[in-house]
C-alpha cells in the first residue's frame, strides 16, 4: 500500500513538474547539469518573488499613491496597485507550487526534467518581480522604510513561521544526508553546518526589535485621529459630506485638509493644483480645464461638481456599498471654502490642521496669499494664541494648526520619521502628528511607539480599534520564543537520527539481499523448478497418448464383436 501511494504521488508530481510520465526504476538517471541549473534558478526566482510579495504587502499603506501617479502621468484612473499585487501573488503561488513539486521529485528519486513551458514561465516570473521592485523603488525609495517597519511589526511571527517551516524541511534534509551516508560520504561537516544555521535562526529574535513587545502597563494612550481630507475613503475628498461623515459618524479629533486661494482672493479647499481629477471642469470649462485651479474665481469653482468623479471611478472600492439616496447626495457635492470648513469643525468643538498652498506665478495674490489666508482665519474669530503656522519642511507651503480646542504644541511629520524622533519630541513636551497612516498594522506600530496623533484616510477603521493589533510582554514573548526553539531543536535531532539510521539499515539489507550465494541458490531453485515443470508436462502427454490408444482399441473390439 505504501509503495502504491508513493508511486501514485510520484506520478502526479512528475506530471506537474515535467509534463511526462514517471520514469521506471531501471530507467532512472541523474539530472543533467542544465536541469540542475534550472532547479537552482527556480529556487532563486522563488526567493525574489517572496521578497517582492512581502514588499508589496508592506507598502499597501501608500497604495493610492501609485494610482495617483498613473493619473498624473496618463490622466487615466487605473487601479495599478491592486492589479500588480494580484498578479504578483498568483505568480508567487505558481513558483512555490512548482518548487514543491520539484522537491518532492528529488525526494522520490525522480529525474529532474523541467518542461519548456515551465522554464519560460519562471523566466517571466523573475522578470516581472524584478521589474516591479525596480519600478516602485524608482518611484519612491522611501517605501523601503515601510517594508522595514512591516518587518518590525510582523518579525516575531515571521520568525515562528520560519522555525516551523525549517523543522518540516529537516525531514527531507535529513533524508538526503542519510542517502549520502549510505553511499559512504562523510556527512559530519554538512550536518554541523546545517545545525549551526538552525541555531542562527533560533537566536534571530535577539535582533528583532518590535515596539509592540512591551509590558502591558506601559501601553501608551491611543493616538488621536485627524481625518485626511475628511472621510476620503467613504466620500468625495475635501467636500462637505466627507467632513460630516468623519466628524459626526466617526467622532474624529479633527480634520486635516488643504487650502488654496482663488483668483479673486477667496481661500477654498482643494488638494490638487488643477481641477481635472476631482471635478467636471472639462465639461463646464472645456477651454480652460488645463489651467491651474487658482486661476478660477470662487463663483466658477462653486459651479463645478466635486462628487460625481467618486461615483464614477470608485477609487477605494467603497461606492458600491452606498444607497441610491447617498449616491445622489454625493453627486451634488461642491467645493467648499475655507470659511465653511472652519465653521463646520469649530461648531463641533474639533481641531483643524491644514496646508496653505501657494498660487502659480502670475496670480494676483502671488505676494500676499499667506497674509490673505491668515486674515481670513482671524476674521472667523480665531485668536492669535489659538493659531499656529510654520513653513513645511517638504515644500513651499505652510502648515496651519487651529488649536481652539487642542492646546498641544504639535509637529506634523511623514510616517517615514524615525521612531526615536517621536520619543525625543515627547521628552520636550512636543506632540507628533504622523501622516498618512492608513493600515492597522502601521497605526498599531505608531501607537506602541507613543505617537500622540495620526492623520489617516481610513478613519472608519482606525477609530474602531481599542488596542494595538497585537502586543506581548517581554516575559510572554521570551517564553514563546524558547518553547518554539527547544521543541524544534529536539524534533530536528530526532528526525536526523531516524532518517540516517533508516538509510543505514536500508543499505545493509540491500547489500545482504544481493550476495553471491543467494544468486547461486536462486539459480539452482530456478533450474529445479524448470526441470520439474518439463517432466510434469512430458508425463501428462504420455498419459494422454495411452488413454487415446486404449480408447481406440476398445472401439475396434466392440465393432468386431458386432460384426
Amino acid at each position: 500500500m505504501k509503495m502504491a501511494c508513493c508511486s501514485c504521488f510520484g506520478a502526479i508530481t512528475t506530471r506537474c513538474y515535467s509534463c511526462r510520465k514517471r520514469q521506471r526504476y531501471r530507467r532512472k538517471r541523474k539530472p543533467s547539469k542544465c536541469e540542475r541549473v534550472w532547479f537552482v534558478f527556480l529556487i532563486f526566482t522563488f526567493l525574489v518573488a517572496l521578497v517582492n510579495s512581502f514588499y508589496l504587502f508592506s507598502v499597501s499603506n501608500d497604495s493610492n499613491e501609485f494610482n495617483l501617479y498613473v493619473w498624473k502621468t496618463f490622466e487615466v484612473w487605473f487601479p495599478l496597485y491592486i492589479i500588480v499585487l494580484s498578479v504578483a501573488c498568483v505568480l508567487f503561488g505558481y513558483v512555490a507550487l512548482l518548487l514543491l513539486f520539484g522537491i518532492i521529485s528529488v525526494c522520490l528519486h525522480q529525474r529532474l526534467c523541467m518542461h519548456v513551458i515551465h522554464k519560460v514561465l519562471i523566466c517571466f516570473v523573475f522578470v516581472y518581480h524584478v521589474a516591479i521592485l525596480t519600478l516602485f523603488t524608482f518611484l519612491d525609495p522611501v517605501l523601503w522604510i515601510l517594508a522595514s517597519r512591516y518587518f518590525q511589526f510582523s518579525g516575531p511571527f515571521l520568525h515562528l513561521i520560519a522555525v516551523v517551516f525549517v523543522t518540516i524541511v529537516t525531514w527531507f534534509v535529513a533524508a538526503g544526508l542519510g542517502v549520502l551516508c549510505s553511499r559512504g560520504v562523510t556527512i559530519r561537516d554538512m550536518t554541523l553546518v546545517y545545525l549551526l544555521l538552525l541555531i542562527g535562526l533560533y537566536i534571530t529574535p535577539i535582533f528583532i526589535k518590535s515596539p509592540c513587545i512591551m509590558d502591558y502597563s506601559d501601553t501608551p494612550d491611543k493616538p488621536l485621529i485627524f481625518a485626511h481630507k475628511g472621510a476620503e475613503m467613504l466620500a468625495p475628498e475635501n467636500t462637505d459630506m466627507a467632513f460630516r461623515i468623519a466628524l459626526d459618524d466617526y467622532k474624529v479629533h479633527g480634520i486635516e485638509s488643504d487650502v488654496r486661494i482663488s483668483r479673486d482672493g477667496v481661500p477654498y479647499v482643494m488638494h490638487d493644483n488643477n481641477l481635472r481629477r476631482t471635478t467636471n471642469v472639462k465639461d463646464i470649462f472645456p477651454k480652460r480645464y488645463m489651467e491651474s485651479a487658482d486661476n478660477f474665481t470662487i463663483d466658477e469653482l462653486k459651479s463645478l461638481n466635486a462628487g460625481s468623479w467618486f461615483m464614477t471611478r470608485d477609487p477605494f472600492l467603497t461606492a458600491g456599498m452606498l444607497s441610491s439616496e447617498q449616491k445622489d447626495h454625493y453627486r451634488s457635492q461642491k467645493i467648499p471654502t475655507m470659511q465653511e470648513m472652519i465653521r463646520m469643525v469649530l461648531k463641533r468643538n474639533r481641531t483643524l490642521l491644514f496646508d496653505i498652498r501657494p498660487p502659480p506665478s502670475g496670480h494676483p495674490y502671488i505676494e500676499s496669499w499667506l497674509n490673505v489666508t491668515l486674515n481670513t482665519i482671524r476674521d472667523e474669530g480665531i485668536a492669535d494664541q489659538d493659531l499656529e503656522f510654520w513653513k513645511a519642511p517638504n515644500g513651499p507651503h505652510y502648515v496651519v494648526f487651529i488649536k481652539v480646542f487642542d492646546k498641544r504644541k504639535i509637529q506634523n511629520v511623514h510616517h517615514s520619521i524615525p521612531f526615536k524622533y517621536i520619543s525625543s519630541n515627547a521628552t520636550m513636551n512636543i506632540s507628533t502628528n504622523v501622516w498618512n497612516v492608513k493600515e492597522k498594522w502601521l497605526f498599531s506600530l505608531f501607537w506602541c511607539v507613543g505617537t500622540s496623533s495620526v492623520t489617516t484616510s481610513a478613519c472608519h477603521t482606525l477609530q474602531q480599534l481599542d488596542s494595538p493589533s497585537w502586543q506581548l510582554s517581554h516575559q510572554h514573548y521570551l517564553i514563546m520564543w524558547i518553547l518554539f526553539d527547544v521543541a524544534s531543536l529536539v524534533w530536528v535531532v530526532v528526525l536526523f537520527i531516524i532518517q540516517i539510521s533508516r538509510r543505514h539499515q536500508s543499505a545493509t539489507v540491500k547489500s545482504d539481499r544481493y550476495n553471491y550465494t543467494d544468486f547461486i541458490t536462486l539459480e539452482e531453485m530456478t533450474s529445479n523448478t524448470a526441470s520439474t515443470t518439463v517432466n510434469s508436462a512430458h508425463m501428462d502427454a504420455v498419459s494422454k497418448k495411452q488413454t487415446s490408444t486404449s480408447t481406440q482399441s476398445g472401439l475396434e473390439r466392440e465393432s468386431n464383436h458386432v460384426l
